[in-house]
């Protein structure tokens, strides 16, 4: 509530909702409001039970955005709620693993955390923009190319059209998160 002190936690997702089965995963969740709707981003497998159809930028792992009007009540998933990379600057042999989203101003960002296909981890780390959450540019310089793990974005300062955002790094390596700028 405070930033120190929590409330009990509360259900958002579960491997038990209609939309979602145990081998679809439930994998890096980001929860943003926007003046009253809700967004639900998160990762999800293709399963048997709900399959999903690759496209240039996402393969075996998609990722998912549903809304809502509270923080606890979104859409169920289908293939209408795939938001759409205009490229893949990760590679075909990597795909996003984590992924924290933020909306300044007008703006979505998202930071994604790419790793081997099959694995269960992130390696590299990308930026991605959006102005409406759904179609997303993802920026081709890669910032970090390895180690890294679940990151977070924060913007810093905005001053007229230069953005400066604060990385929060966790690193697979030795655990530790690092502050870059």
């Amino acid at each position: 509530k405070d930033g120190v002190h929590w409330s009990a936690p509360e259900l958002v997702k579960s491997t038990n909702d209609s939309d979602l089965d145990n081998n679809s995963g439930i994998v890096s969740q980001a929860i943003v409001n926007n003046s009253g709707t809700w967004s639900y981003f998160d990762i999800a497998f293709s399963t048997t039970a709900h399959p999903y159809t690759a496209d240039n930028a996402q393969t075996g792992k998609f990722t998912f955005r549903t809304t809502g009007n509270s923080y606890k009540n979104f859409d169920l998933r289908d293939s209408n709620h795939i938001v759409r990379f205009d490229s893949r600057p990760w590679g075909a042999s990597y795909e996003p693993w984590h992924i924290d989203v933020k909306k300044y101003g007008n703006l979505y960002f998202m930071l994604i955390c790419a790793g081997s296909n099959g694995v269960s981890h992130g390696d590299a780390l990308y930026l991605a923009y959006s102005g409406d959450g759904w179609n997303w540019t993802c920026l081709p310089d890669v910032l970090f190319t390895n180690n890294t793990y679940r990151s977070s974005i924060v913007l810093k300062d905005f001053n007229g059209d230069v953005l400066t955002f604060w990385i929060y790094r966790g690193r697979k390596d030795n655990g530790k998160i690092e502050l870059h700028e």
